[in-house]
């Protein structure tokens, strides 16, 4: 037997006094929040030091082209322009191998997929970069067939075994990348 009351009326059916997310919300409130610490970071004057070098002398360590030299293994994610409509944006993630030649440029392989597009594989690119003493750096990626190059801002880490990166331009991507250094 079953009765119809208020109460059990609202049982079954719970009611949601929230508003509801866009479904971009989330994934966009993350990327702003990794801006605003990338940005407190730069702000701050993030340098890469020796711990070697930093024993009681305080010497900062010094960067140049050369310090990024061989293979790195790539992992990046963000969000970027969906490929078949640029008006909307998509979540992604891709991997790839760079190759530096320690001379300001490199080559690269990437692949990656989309919330939206299909997977990407095996896309070569070519690019140069250029290391500041303090151990940041900027390098602007040519995709053949991409109508813009892909500028990002970087800091090496590590005694040089692996740069952070974040995508300058174009708008309206976020997205970071962190390489490691591959077999040394």
């Amino acid at each position: 037997m079953q009765f119809k009351s208020t109460a059990n009326a609202q049982q079954a059916h719970p009611v949601h006094t929230g508003t509801r997310l866009p479904r971009r919300a989330i994934p966009l409130t993350v990327a702003a929040t990794l801006a605003v610490t990338l940005a407190a970071g730069v702000s701050h004057g993030v340098t890469a030091q020796d711990s070697q070098s930093t024993r009681g002398q305080g010497h900062r360590r010094e960067c140049s082209n050369a310090t990024l030299r061989g293979d790195y293994g790539r992992l990046s994610s963000g969000i970027r322009p969906a490929p078949a409509n640029p008006a909307l944006t998509e979540s992604f993630v891709g991997t790839g191998l760079r190759t530096y030649d320690g001379q300001g440029g490199f080559t690269e392989v990437s692949s990656s997929h989309g919330q939206i597009s299909p997977p990407n594989r095996d896309t070569p690119g070519t690019g140069t970069y250029e290391v500041n003493a303090d151990c940041s750096g900027t390098s602007m990626i040519f995709i053949p067939g991409a109508p813009f190059p892909i500028e990002t801002s970087f800091v090496i880490v590590d005694h040089g075994d692996e740069v952070k990166h974040a995508v300058m331009s174009p708008q309206p991507q976020i997205v970071t990348a962190v390489e490691r250094r591959v077999g040394r």
